[in-house]
């Protein structure tokens, strides 16, 4: 962990297993505090010979039990926003120098990560006598807080500041890391070091030949062959997690929980089974079929099961990958467990995991996230480019009765985005050819006519390149000021010529406020939804026919119509409103004829003096 690194991509993702080694040293966390036989404190936040830790970060360390805590088998470490000393921020680190330390074998944790910009956990090893960088580092967890699915493995090593050199390789999951256990570990040995997520290995080290940066640093020598003591801390800022001001740092999700950590010793040659990890959304449809998978183990079996009255498994029994259907709105726990058999040197072992996976109906109306109680079928809010934070509705009214809304305030950034993942968007073809569309409650001081755009895209897809892994993109105006209004959003422009090949995985939602501009103005924004508008059925969803009588004077036209309507048969001083589908009321005017040019497309009604009539907006 100690000083800024920068991260390369993987290289590999070769699957491998831990090998058949013995069990020497381990912590289940099953106590109700720290076991002070197994780990040490190391508080304070690294003055006066390395403030802040030599990486500029903003917490210090501490032991209080609201930084960390041992409960129901997991170890809690929690970044705490406070004022200590000179820090902005408490957490906690322990290590086990002075009461263990190892060489060689494989080193493994069950862990999930925090989430929130500028949080650093990590897992790592240091030389019982550090002369660092000389005597070596390694980084066998290392994670930012905004780059929630993604894990780094490093090595450093070489001469003293500034001449110290490091290899780093990243590893990036299908989901968020904050969401879920997962197991990083290491397997050290006199000629390598691989690293490993889940049993995934994505990074191989070796001493002869030497990788240490080959081509720069060919006769750098690997100091990898004396004891090293293990170390787990929570930092918060620092030059790794891209140096953010206290202000900047987001604590969404700020804990972060440890379930073991072990170490073995030696080498063996058979494979060996740790607790496997169910890859796949949390979340599904009612009706439709949906993948998970486990991953793949040589000569191994899957048994599978799914509770719940109205789920079911559909296909892949006895193999690493299963389809599943819940038919009721309802949540359902998919379990498996995998079994090696014996042979001449381990015993036949079996390990056994669970996901809990809710349904829920696709109804004509879909919130994503209301911003509140995140909506049992909201997106994950997974990152931010400004400052968000749930606050008290600033003005409930008949537009927005929530009481809690979320507030942005937009960062200098010309593209600032707000990411929401794990979204159910099923298929990308159903926004652009208009089977859907885009809701977003908006209030902003900011002037009629202020953009708000909508991306949605792949996660597997993504590459922060522009435009690799989006969809496409929908976009809306505003129209009032200091109101909140209920904005429908239109296709605006396809994104990724290749978006046909992942169509039906598009999960990212991306919101921009006043994209294109470096303002950092405040938004409160609710209720990010999507709605039905070819059903029948959900033409006048929110539009109570109670309210009025279908109209047999007055008329519109025309319509369809792009930018003006025109109203006959009301009386010259009447109030004529104009409703969205779900019954929100977007204009209320006098005027008899209506500039709709600021209105996206959708079908609206128009009602004055008790009357109404459907017109199209195209």
């Amino acid at each position: 962990m100690k000083r800024i690194i920068t991260s390369l991509l993987a290289l590999s993702s070769i699957a491998a297993y831990s090998q058949c080694n013995q069990l020497v040293w381990s912590d289940e966390f099953n106590g109700n505090s720290v076991d002070l036989s197994k780990w040490a404190f190391q508080n304070g936040d690294g003055c006066p010979s390395l403030c802040g830790w030599g990486n500029g970060e903003l917490e210090s360390y501490t032991d209080n039990a609201k930084n960390i805590s041992v409960a129901n088998g997991i170890l809690t470490i929690t970044a705490v926003r406070e004022n200590v000393g000179g820090a902005s921020f408490s957490a906690s680190k322990i290590r086990t120098l002075g009461l263990h330390s190892w060489k060689y074998g494989r080193y493994e944790a069950r862990m999930r990560m925090p989430l929130g910009r500028g949080l650093w956990p990590a897992f790592w090893m240091l030389s019982t006598n550090n002369q660092w960088p000389t005597t070596g580092e390694i980084d066998i967890m290392e994670y930012r807080g905004d780059r929630p699915k993604q894990t780094d493995g490093t090595l450093h090593y070489g001469l003293p500041w500034p001449d110290n050199r490091y290899d780093g390789s990243a590893y990036v999951h299908s989901q968020n890391l904050s969401d879920e256990f997962h197991t990083y570990s290491v397997e050290w040995d006199e000629n390598q070091i691989k690293w490993y997520f889940d049993n995934i290995l994505f990074k191989t080290e070796t001493k002869n030949p030497n990788s240490l940066n080959p081509g720069n640093n060919s006769s750098t020598p690997w100091p990898w062959n004396t004891e090293f003591y293990i170390i787990l801390n929570f930092a918060v800022g620092g030059g790794y997690a891209g140096n953010p001001t206290p202000s900047q740092v987001e604590l969404t999700k700020p804990t972060f929980e440890v379930d073991y950590v072990r170490v073995y010793s030696g080498t063996g040659s058979t494979a060996t089974l740790t607790p496997p990890v169910i890859s796949g959304a949390t979340k599904m449809y009612t009706g439709e079929n949906k993948s998970f998978s486990v991953q793949a183990v040589a000569g191994a079996s899957y048994n599978w099961t799914v509770s719940g009255e109205n789920a079911s498994v559909v296909s892949g029994q006895n193999t690493n990958s299963i389809t599943i259907k819940n038919t009721s709105e309802s949540v359902c726990t998919l379990s498996v467990e995998v079994t090696l058999p014996a042979t001449n040197t381990c015993p036949a072992q079996s390990v056994q995991a669970s996901k809990v996976i809710s349904a829920y109906k696709d109804n004509c109306t879909f919130v994503f996230h209301d911003f509140e109680t995140n909506g049992a079928n909201a997106a994950n809010l997974a990152g931010t480019d400004g400052t968000a934070s749930t606050v008290n509705n600033p003005a409930i009214s008949n537009a927005n009765t929530s009481a809690k809304a979320l507030k942005y305030v937009r960062s200098t950034n010309q593209y600032d985005i707000i990411f929401l993942d794990d979204a159910l968007l099923r298929n990308g073809s159903d926004y652009e050819n208009g089977t859907f569309a885009f809701e977003l409650d908006v209030y902003s001081s900011k002037p009629a006519g202020t953009p708000v755009e909508i991306q949605i895209a792949s996660t597997s897809a993504w590459n922060a390149a522009w435009p690799t892994g989006r969809h496409t993109v929908y976009r809306a105006t505003t129209t009032k000021t200091n109101q909140w209004e209920t904005l429908r959003f239109a296709l605006s422009e396809t994104a990724d010529p290749n978006r046909a090949q992942f169509n039906t995985s598009v999960d990212r939602l991306i919101v921009l406020l006043n994209p294109n501009s470096t303002t950092s103005d405040t938004y409160y924004i609710d209720n990010l939804k999507r709605v039905s508008i070819n059903s029948t059925t959900c033409l006048v969803t929110g539009v109570e026919e109670s309210d009025f009588n279908p109209s047999e004077k007055m008329s519109v036209f025309p319509s369809p119509t792009k930018d003006v309507i025109n109203i006959s048969g009301v009386e010259a001083n009447a109030t004529i409103s104009i409703l969205n589908v779900n019954g929100t009321t977007v204009l209320e005017t006098q005027s008899k004829k209506i500039n709709l040019s600021m209105f996206s497309s959708g079908i609206y009604f128009i009602k004055a003096e008790n009357q109404r009539v459907k017109f199209i907006k195209e």
